[in-house]
């Protein structure tokens, strides 16, 4: 129960992280708020999920994991004005 409490707030704080470095700060709190927005709509509609019979949930659970990790990899840092890519 420790770990699991341990990462949880582990992943808050990279969201939080990864929102600085990713957007720009006229876009920071848009992004959150449109990702806010989803989260919360996904935390509303899991019970609704979970309820459901047979694998169906277990399905859509892996089919947002793997879209997630998907996306993850066509994530890039972007550069700084004046800053040189390396090699």
């Amino acid at each position: 129960m420790l770990f699991a409490k341990f990462g949880v707030v582990a992943v808050f704080n990279m969201v939080y992280l990864a929102n600085a470095k990713l957007f720009p700060v006229l876009f920071a709190g848009t992004a959150m708020g449109i990702c806010n927005f989803f989260a919360r709509f996904a935390g509303i509609a899991a019970p609704l999920v979970a309820e459901i019979d047979g694998q169906i949930p277990m399905i859509i659970f892996t089919t947002l994991n793997v879209f997630s990790c998907i996306n993850t990899v066509f994530l890039k840092i972007p550069k700084k004005e004046g800053e040189v890519e390396k090699e």
